[in-house]
């Protein structure tokens, strides 16, 4: 916790880092030392982890599904960056850290590469959250109904009709 207070919530001072800071690294530099002394390298610590992309081919269906989701996380992260002069340090710094969980998800994500779309479940928390902030906050009220529902109607076309995995 004292990480999380001298990285979002105070200033950085010198002061702020005292030895309780380096206890979770003492443990990682002695197995360090350990490895460079008896001449061991860190790739047996460490796993091989893979990164790539899903290997399905693309379609329009995907093509629609990154529009319907790109468009209102877009509007949300516009309005969030236009907004935040107005809003309190500690609302401007929780959407910061949105941003950041948005980022650092979208990050595993890659790094997990299966035939399926089920790692992308730890992405749909900020997309909700971005997409919420980007329909509560819209100049043109009609925006947020046509994109809802034509995203219901994208969904109920596409598990009807289509084959869409």
């Amino acid at each position: 916790m004292d990480v999380y207070s001298a990285c979002f919530v105070q200033a950085f001072s010198v002061k702020r880092v005292d030895f309780d800071d380096y206890g979770p690294l003492t443990p990682y530099y002695f197995l360090a030392s350990y490895f460079f002394l008896t001449d061991h390298s860190l790739n047996t610590l460490l796993p091989q982890l893979p990164v790539g992309f899903n290997k399905e081919a693309p379609s329009i269906w995907l093509a629609g599904t990154f529009f319907l989701v790109l468009t209102p996380l877009l509007t949300g992260f516009y309005y969030s960056q236009s907004l935040s002069n107005r809003m309190l340090i500690h609302a401007r710094k929780a959407w910061t850290l949105f941003l950041i969980f948005i980022l650092v998800s979208i990050i595993i994500v890659f790094f997990n590469p299966t035939a399926g779309y089920e790692n992308w479940i730890m992405v749909l928390l900020p997309v909700a959250a971005f997409h919420g902030f980007g329909y509560l906050n819209s100049d043109v009220n009609i925006y947020p109904k046509i994109s809802f529902w034509l995203s219901v109607a994208f969904i109920i076309f596409s598990q009807v009709y289509m084959n869409i995995r």
